[in-house]
């Protein structure tokens, strides 16, 4: 501690990282599978890990999962429902 510099950064790290995947792979496994697949597919397209695979802002207005109004009341209730995840979670 006298050096400022954290003594177990790779022990820290690797549970960080082991935190996240668990809490990461818990919200995906209780929520995708509520989930209808026009709007799994148009979460898989917004979350691509590579940018320049993502769409682009007026792609994703002409998804199939946007441009159908009925769509909104789930993407709504889903939105209530990862908040309450992330509280119940947080506490």
């Amino acid at each position: 501690m006298i050096t400022g510099k954290n003594p177990f950064p790779k022990l820290i790290k690797n549970y960080i990282n082991k935190k996240y995947t668990q809490l990461n792979s818990e919200l995906y496994n209780t929520f995708i599978t509520k989930i209808s697949n026009n709007l799994r597919q148009f979460l898989e397209k917004i979350f691509k890990i590579n940018p320049l695979e993502r769409p682009t802002a007026s792609d994703l207005l002409k998804d199939i999962f946007i441009s159908s109004p009925q769509n909104l009341d789930e993407l709504r209730l889903l939105i209530e429902n990862i908040s309450k995840g992330i509280s119940s979670i947080s506490n």
